[in-house]
C-alpha cells in the first residue's frame, strides 16, 4: 500500500499578482483516468532533453493520454533546455485542445532546483515528495575565456517574467516564483482582515507583526515540502509514485499507460551521448588540424622554402665556352641536375602548401571559418608556380641566363 497523501489544502493564496487556479480538467472518455509519467531527472540539458520530453507528448498526443504527470528530480540544468520544455507543454496543451481533449499536467517534484522550477510551474498542479525541495533558481552567465560562472542579473529578470507568467497562468504565487529568481526580491505572507491568504512581495502594512518573511532581499529563496504547502505551490505526498497521486486528484481508474515516458527520455539522452561523442570527435579533428597546420605553417614550409631557394641553379658557378657562352658539356649536365633538384624542392613546397590549402579548407568546414590567411597564402601560391614555370622554360638552355 502507497503511503498516505495529505488531505487536499485550502485553494491556492490568492494576491494581486496572480489568477485563481484553474479549475479542474474534464477530460473526454480518451484520457479518463490514464496517465504517462515522463521523468525530469539529473541535470536538464545533460540528461533530461526536450527532445525526450516532445516525444513522450508524441506519444501521449496518439494514444489520446490526456494526463501527464512530469517525475521532476533535478539539480536544475540549461536554462534554454528547460524554457524550450516549458514552450513543448504549452504547444502540446494547444495541439490536444485543437483535436478536442483537454491536456493536464501535473508535477510529482522530489526535487526542482533552478531550471527545474520552468518545468514544475509548467503544470496545472504540483505534488511535492515530503523532504523534496524546489526554488533556488539564479541564472549564470559562464566567460568562456576563463571558466568563471557570474550571476547574469539581466537575464535574470527576463528568466523571472517568463516563469512568473507560467505562475500566473497556473495560479502559484508570483511573489514566491520572483524571490526564487532574483535575490533581491522579497516575499511575505498573511492572512489579511477578510480571512485570505495573501503571498506577496512587500511586507504589508496592517498586522506586519503577524506576517512571515518567506525570503529576504539578501538570498534566494529555496521552499522545503511543508513551505511549499503553506504557501500554496504544492501538495505534499509521501511518495515519489504517481500511482499514488489518484486519489489526491478524486480519480478512480487512475492507471499508468506505461513507460513510453521513460523510453523517449532515455532514447534522448542516448541520442544526445551520440552527438556529444560526435562533437568530441570534432573537437579533436580541429585540435589536430591546427596542430598540423601549424607545424606546416610555421616548421616544415620554412624549410622547405629555405631548400628550394638555396637549391635554385642561379647559385652555382659554371664553365662556357669563350666564343659562343654556350655551357661546357659538364657544366651543362650540372644545369640540368641541379634545375631538377630545385624543381623537387619547388614542388615539395607546391605540395606542402596544397596540403596547408586543404587542410585549411577542412577547418572552414568544421568550424566556419579559415584557421590561416588564404587569400595571402594565394599569393604566394602564384610566386611558385611562376618560379617552378620559370625553372622548366629554362632547364635545356643552352647557355646561363
Amino acid at each position: 500500500t502507497s503511503p498516505p497523501i495529505s488531505p487536499p489544502i485550502s485553494p491556492r493564496p490568492q494576491t494581486t499578482t496572480t489568477t485563481p487556479a484553474a479549475p479542474p480538467v474534464e477530460l473526454s472518455a480518451a484520457g479518463d483516468g490514464q496517465y504517462l509519467v515522463v521523468p525530469i531527472t539529473g541535470v536538464i540539458g545533460e540528461e533530461s532533453f526536450n527532445s525526450g520530453l516532445e516525444r513522450a507528448l508524441k506519444h501521449a498526443m496518439q494514444k489520446r493520454i490526456a494526463r501527464v504527470v512530469l517525475d521532476i528530480d533535478t539539480p536544475g540544468g540549461l536554462v534554454d533546455e528547460a524554457s524550450a520544455m516549458a514552450k513543448a507543454i504549452a504547444a502540446h496543451r494547444e495541439a490536444m485542445a485543437k483535436s478536442g481533449l483537454k491536456a493536464e499536467f501535473i508535477a510529482l517534484v522530489r526535487n526542482a532546483i533552478s531550471a527545474g522550477i520552468w518545468l514544475a510551474l509548467s503544470c496545472e498542479q504540483m505534488f511535492i515528495v515530503e523532504g523534496g525541495v524546489i526554488g533556488g533558481a539564479v541564472a549564470f552567465s559562464v566567460d568562456h575565456t576563463t571558466g568563471a560562472a557570474e550571476v547574469d542579473a539581466k537575464m535574470n529578470s527576463i528568466y523571472a517574467a517568463e516563469v512568473s507568467a507560467l505562475a500566473d497562468r497556473h495560479g502559484y504565487p508570483a511573489a514566491v516564483v520572483k524571490a526564487m529568481m532574483i535575490m533581491s526580491e522579497q516575499c511575505w505572507a498573511w492572512t489579511d482582515a477578510e480571512g485570505r491568504w495573501r503571498v506577496e512581495a512587500e511586507k504589508p502594512r496592517e498586522n506586519a507583526d503577524k506576517a512571515w518573511k518567506v525570503d529576504g532581499a539578501a538570498t534566494v529563496l529555496t521552499l522545503r515540502s511543508g513551505e511549499a504547502e503553506r504557501l500554496g505551490m504544492a501538495r505534499v505526498v509521501g511518495t515519489p509514485d504517481a500511482q499514488a497521486l489518484g486519489p489526491a486528484l478524486g480519480l478512480e481508474g487512475w492507471k499508468s499507460a506505461g513507460d513510453a515516458g521513460g523510453d523517449a527520455m532515455a532514447w534522448a539522452k542516448g541520442q544526445a551521448e551520440k552527438d556529444l561523442a560526435r562533437a568530441k570527435k570534432q573537437v579533436e579533428e580541429i585540435r589536430d588540424l591546427r596542430q598540423e597546420i601549424s607545424t606546416i605553417n610555421d616548421t616544415l614550409l620554412p624549410r622547405a622554402f629555405e631548400r628550394a631557394n638555396n637549391a635554385h641553379p642561379h647559385n652555382w658557378r659554371y664553365t662556357v665556352f669563350r666564343d659562343t657562352g654556350n655551357f661546357t658539356p659538364e657544366s651543362r649536365q650540372d644545369w640540368v641536375r641541379r634545375t631538377d633538384e630545385a624543381l623537387a624542392a619547388w614542388e615539395d613546397v607546391q605540395n606542402g602548401m596544397r596540403k596547408l590549402d586543404r587542410l585549411d579548407k577542412r577547418h572552414e568546414q568544421l568550424t566556419g571559418e579559415p584557421y590561416f590567411n588564404r587569400t595571402q597564402a594565394r599569393f604566394v601560391a602564384k610566386d611558385i608556380d611562376k618560379v617552378i614555370s620559370d625553372l622548366r622554360t629554362n632547364r635545356n638552355r643552352a647557355s646561363p641566363p
